[in-house]
């Protein structure tokens, strides 16, 4: 039914995205927190370039949608 298909459809996709684009890290977590850190300093690193690829293929066309949506209660950081 619908639901099973549904299912499938987002273990797939989720599959599809651990093993394509955060093989590097060990959660979406880690992946903001390295963002913050002083790793990506320099633009130049393998690891910034890395993460701008996995951003756009997870957020390209919602860029600014989930940014609006998704704010901190505290400080109303985006």
């Amino acid at each position: 039914d619908a639901a099973e298909a549904l299912l499938h459809l987002l273990s797939s996709l989720k599959e599809e995205i651990i093993s394509n684009y955060v093989s590097h890290f060990n959660s979406l977590a880690d992946v903001y927190a390295l963002r913050l850190s002083k790793i990506f300093n320099s633009k130049e690193s393998e690891g910034y370039r890395e993460w701008q690829i996995w951003k756009q293929h997870m957020f390209g066309p919602f860029n600014g949608t989930l940014g609006s949506i998704l704010t901190c209660k505290n400080c109303s950081f985006q």
